[in-house]
């Protein structure tokens, strides 16, 4: 597969949603105007409505000074694009004060930090885990799979199937469909398959197509991300 640059150029402060179990965490930077974020997650938004529309928000604004006006202006752009604002991560009491004042869920820590799984007798770190979706079966010309975590396909996905996932794509066999990995503008998101040939790939807002003739020989796992601004694949092994 060819490496594509894209036109989307990186800021030093982005504003990121990830998938939780029970919604969409959207981190706001602590600088720069409240309004340009607001402008900037309206934007998101809009450029896939039907994969946001019906979602449950929950903001963290670290240590930003938040009246309830300001919170109750973001509350109103999501109503606008079918989105609920259910919870607000804040340092500053006056933030989480404001938040209260709007019925909203007020929290210090950010959620699904807690592990999973206690550390045993041995002494052994927790570990943390992260929503996803299992897929087993393969996907066909015209399926669809959509899901705001990680999407696992045990199964191919064959040319004419999508998946699009607000996380990592994994496909444990042959992938040929199209597929869209950090959905919601995660560029750390990453497509792995056994066989990589889709006939589309996207991460965040980099995009990449298929070469037109695929390398003869052996077929080995790869891995698709992004790095210096382009999606690049390499052997599934060397991603570490």
């Amino acid at each position: 597969m060819k490496e594509m640059r894209t036109e989307h150029e990186k800021k030093k402060a982005q504003l990121t949603i990830k998938g939780l179990r029970n919604g969409l965490l959207t981190i706001v930077p602590e600088d720069g105007p409240w309004t340009a974020w607001t402008s900037e997650l309206e934007r998101k938004v809009s450029v896939q409505p039907e994969f946001f529309r019906g979602g449950r928000i929950i903001l963290e604004v670290g240590s930003r000074h938040l009246s309830a006006d300001e919170l109750g202006s973001m509350e109103d752009l999501l109503v606008k694009h079918g989105l609920r604002l259910i919870g607000v991560v804040a340092d500053l009491p006056d933030t989480r004060l404001a938040a209260s004042e709007l019925g909203l869920r007020v929290m210090r820590t950010r959620p699904g930090k807690e592990p999973v799984h206690a550390p045993d007798t041995a002494g052994r770190h927790a570990v943390t885990g992260e929503p996803a979706v299992l897929v087993e079966r393969t996907l066909r010309s015209g399926q669809w799979i959509q899901y705001e975590g990680h999407v696992i396909v045990l199964g191919d996905v064959n040319p004419g199937a999508k998946v699009v996932a607000g996380g990592n794509i994994i496909v444990w066999g042959k992938l040929r469909g199209v597929v869209h990995a950090g959905a919601t503008g995660n560029e750390e998101s990453v497509v792995c398959a056994l066989d990589l040939a889709p006939t589309q790939l996207r991460i965040a807002g980099y995009f990449s197509r298929a070469p037109e003739a695929p390398s003869a020989g052996k077929v080995t796992p790869e891995i698709a991300l992004v790095r210096d601004d382009q999606i690049i694949v390499q052997a599934w092994t060397d991603h570490g």
